[in-house]
């Protein structure tokens, strides 16, 4: 993840696009988690992040999203987590 990434930008919100990997057709929690941690370290101290799972996603395995956006084997990631669809508008750009 570099900070060319970056999609949006709005104060102190920023949009990242951040793929579901799969292995075999499941869910890669450790491959999302990997992503995660490199988004994270690129400003250790947020703790914020809005999930935007596809209607397709089965319901368990958007809590299995949220369980392994929260924390890795490494430590915290994002504890504060909320969600939206992917038809709300993205955050605004000044």
């Amino acid at each position: 993840m570099r900070r060319a990434d970056v999609i949006t930008s709005a104060g102190d919100t920023q949009a990242f696009a951040v793929s579901l990997p799969s292995q075999s057709g499941e869910a890669d929690l450790a491959g999302l988690q990997a992503q995660l941690r490199a988004l994270k370290a690129l400003d250790t101290t947020r703790r914020k992040l809005t999930l935007r799972p596809s209607d397709a996603l089965p319901g368990q395995t958007v809590v299995a999203l949220m369980d392994a956006a929260r924390a890795d084997a490494q430590g915290e990631l994002f504890p504060e987590l909320s969600l939206a669809t992917l038809t709300d508008a993205p955050p605004e750009t000044p």
